[in-house]
């Protein structure tokens, strides 16, 4: 079997969280296309939850590799690095306040870093509305599926 050189990859990332966008626009930004797709009808469909706390060692690692690392620090909420330990009385046992300049876990809406991610991607990249089970996403690459939600997607594969 031939395998495709990067650049003639047809690539498909299931979920447009996170985790899928940034492994999308990192694709991208190294010539490689790249589908998103989701099963939510649109991007703002339901709320996205609370806040997210990035770390130097994780999640920040991989918004450096996206190119999107100073674009988040100017998003992120650095106080959302302050931590107090309590024990089962209230009582304050361990206190720590970040230094100013301290980037090591600031806070994000997930919200935000969404906005953030899906507006670095190329336009048309996430495709909506897209079946998001296994099976479905196979049958829907084949024209077998007789799902709304398969033909709403209009997979390419």
């Amino acid at each position: 079997m031939n395998s495709p050189t990067p650049q003639q990859a047809r690539i498909s990332i299931i979920g447009a969280g996170p985790g899928g966008l940034v492994a999308a626009r990192i694709l991208q930004q190294h010539g490689i296309a790249v589908t998103v797709h989701d099963r939510d009808p649109n991007a703002n469909h339901r709320n996205q939850g609370g806040s997210l706390d990035l770390h130097d060692d994780d999640g920040q690692v991989a918004l450096r590799e996206a190119g999107l690392l100073d674009e988040f620090f100017e998003l992120a909420r650095f106080e959302g690095q302050e931590m107090r330990q309590l024990d089962a009385e209230g009582t304050l046992l361990a206190h720590h306040l970040p230094q100013a300049d301290e980037t090591a876990s600031p806070e994000i809406d997930r919200g935000l870093l969404r906005d953030l991610l899906m507006t670095s991607l190329d336009p048309g990249t996430i495709r909506w509305a897209a079946p998001s089970h296994r099976s479905e996403v196979r049958q829907a690459a084949h024209g077998l599926s007789r799902s709304p939600t398969a033909r709403r997607a209009r997979l390419t594969w």
